[in-house]
This record gives C-alpha cells, structure tokens and sequence, in this order.
C-alpha cells in the first residue's frame, strides 16, 4: 500500500493526471497552467507531463525522491488505478473551468455576465475550431470568379447566406502560398468581422475614419466596398501596424487610404470633421478564441479591467470627431457586455454621449452564427 504522504498528493491532483490521459485538447491550457503553479510540490503533475509526452521522465525507474517517511517514492507507485482513472474523470467533465479549459475567474465573469447557461453554450462554441474564412477583394476579382480560379486548384470553397463577400474554404489548405494570395484576391477575415464595414452606410463623399486601424482588416474591406473611390484615414497609436495595413493596401491594389498616427494633437484639429467614426475598439478578444484559444490564459482579471478603462477613454475621445448628422460605430470582437452594451448605455448617459442616440446594435454570438462573438454599435451624432 501508499503512505501516507503518496496517498493524500494522488487524492489532490488525481484531475490534473486525468485531464491529460482523457486526450481530451480543451483540458490542455488548464493542465499546464496547473502544472506551472505546482510542478515541485505536486508529483502526480510530473507524471502527467511525463505520460503527455512533454519531459523525458521514466515511469518505472525514475525516483521523486523520498517522502517525510523516508519511503523512495517512483512514479509507478503513484500512477493511479484504471478504475480512479476513470471515476474522477467522469467528474472532471461535468466540471467546466476543466472540460472547458478555462480559468476560474474567466468562468466566474461569464457566469455573471451571461448567466451560467449561455455562458456554457457560448464558451462550448468558442472551443470548437474556426471555419477558415476568406473575404474577396472585389477590387481586383468577383465571388463568382474566384470560386472557379479555386476550383482549378483543388480548393473547395462554399458560401454562407448574408455574407456578401465571403466564402468558406473548406479544405485545409495554406492560403498564403497561393498566388491568388499574393496577388490581392482575397484577405482571410471572418465573417462577423465582415459584417462591421457595411454597417457604415458607405459611399465616396463621405470623410471616413478608422480610428483604432491597427493592420486594416476592416480598412480594407471598406477600401473594397466603395470601390477605390474616396478617402479613408486610417488612424493607430503604433507606426509598425500602419506600415503593416499599407503593404496589405498594395497588394490589394488599394490607394484610397491614408495612415496617421493618432494622438492628442490629432484628435484636437480634427474634431468634428469625419461623417463616419469606426472605432474597432482594445478589448479582450474573448469573442475570437476558436482561432486564439490562447487569450484565456493571457488575460486576467486586472488586464481585463484595465481594457474596460481603455475602451472608455476611446469612446469618450474618438466620438468628438463625428459630425453632425454623422455616424458613430463601435465594435468589439468580445462577447461581454461589459465591454459591449454596458459600454455604450454608460457613454449616452455621460456628458459627451448625451449628442448621439443608438440607432442599431448586433450581438453576434458565437453559438447562433458559427463564426466569432462580435458585437457592433451604430450611433448617430444628434446635437
């Protein structure tokens, strides 16, 4: 029999070890966030990461060392049985922050903005692998032609219903190597990011801004949408990020965007000038998981408040270069309301929002659509 000592560390962290024998990818972020805060001090752990694969540890010869009892301790001594396998694993599954690999202060958050349920279909969905999503430079190509151009290199693509300028490609392929690719017919982009630039109400009199740019996914498409004509200004605190929209911008064979940086004296002389103001605010990312899984464990409770913080100041700043008669649009690619919604009813009952009425506002869910969490606010600059 164990001692003592053996017994009670297998009864702690027999879930850890379960969690990387289930095979199951979605406890994998959980199990070595696990692992990092008890490496030393949980010996079931190292057996864990030994049986995954991930160190060069040997079941059967390889000492932990000895207990306080002064028994050698192996790992083979601390494996447990297929029977507690299996038990505690039948636990762990109906335990979310583990079968859904998540943090507990994430599950907490989601619990208290979305209610436990929607949180678990939502987080469920979010699990799930991305559809790989192309948005067509009509600029240079149509749908229709592309799809054929695709065809004749064996990569099948399909549509999706109310989604104008996208398709679905559906088999896994590297994009990036094509010379459709190279030559501007398409940017990857997912359909519910699609969606924030026909939300503008476009045409090429109207002065448009992109305030929060960063690469241009969005710059682009409103570029395509109005057909090269116009101009938008395109606007990020990070210079590397605009180099980065302009090269896009040319092999797009786009030339209707200029970039600044923005900043105080920007925001001053432009005050009021721009018939439509896309803010494509900071946020968490916690809409957009199904293709960065990683953002649960590099936000935490602190980043995510400073984030809230940030999107206020934003808002408060950006929404004095609308016109009037003009045009607000804040986008979020979170799934919260606290970023979302909350945001918005706090900006129109303060001191700068009270000249704008909400005209229109979508959350799109992760659940329902199949693609990210996004969530986009029209407002109309009044008085």
């Amino acid at each position: 029999p164990l001692d003592e000592w053996v017994s009670n560390e297998v009864s702690l962290n027999n879930l850890t070890v379960c969690s990387v024998l289930s095979g199951n990818r979605n406890f994998e972020g959980r199990v070595h966030q696990e692992v990092k805060a008890n490496f030393l001090a949980s010996p079931p752990l190292v057996v864990a990461y030994a049986i995954a694969g991930n160190i060069g540890i040997n079941l059967t010869t390889d000492s932990l060392g000895k207990s306080k009892f002064g028994k050698e301790i192996f790992l083979k001594d601390i494996w447990p049985t297929n029977n507690e396998i299996n038990n505690i694993y039948n636990k762990i599954i109906s335990q979310r922050i583990y079968k859904e690999s998540i943090p507990d202060w994430l599950d907490e958050l989601g619990i208290k903005e979305l209610g436990g349920k929607k949180w678990g279909i939502e987080i469920n969905a979010l699990n799930n692998p991305a559809e790989l999503c192309i948005r067509v430079n009509t600029i240079k190509t149509s749908k229709a032609q592309l799809k054929k151009d695709f065809e004749k290199i064996n990569i099948p693509t399909q549509e999706a219903g109310g989604y104008k300028d996208g398709l679905i490609v559906t088999k896994r392929v590297n994009l990036f190597r094509t010379k459709e690719f190279k030559n501007g017919l398409f940017e990857i982009q997912d359909f519910s990011s699609q969606l924030v630039a026909y939300s503008l109400d476009l045409n090429p009199k109207l002065k448009i801004i992109d305030t929060c740019a960063g690469a241009g996914g969005k710059t682009l498409h409103i570029a395509s949408i109005l057909n090269n004509k116009g101009n938008i200004i395109a606007t990020d605190i990070y210079q590397h990020k605009l180099d980065e929209l302009k090269r896009r911008a040319r092999r797009n064979g786009i030339h209707n965007i200029t970039t600044k940086i923005i900043d105080k004296k920007f925001l001053k002389r432009s005050k009021e000038k721009f018939d439509r103001v896309l803010i494509d605010a900071p946020c968490s990312g916690f809409g957009v998981m199904k293709r960065n899984p990683d953002t649960k464990w590099k936000i935490d409770k602190i980043k995510f408040n400073s984030i809230l913080k940030d999107q206020k100041e934003i808002l408060k700043n950006h929404s004095k270069l609308v016109k009037m008669g003009g045009f607000l649009i804040y986008v979020t690619c979170s799934i919260f309301p606290s970023e979302n919604n909350f945001q918005i009813e706090e900006f129109l009952n303060s001191e700068k929002g009270k000249n704008f009425n909400l005209i229109s506002e979508q959350n799109i869910s992760p659940h329902k659509s199949g693609f990210d969490g996004f969530y986009i606010a029209k407002l109309e600059r009044v008085c």
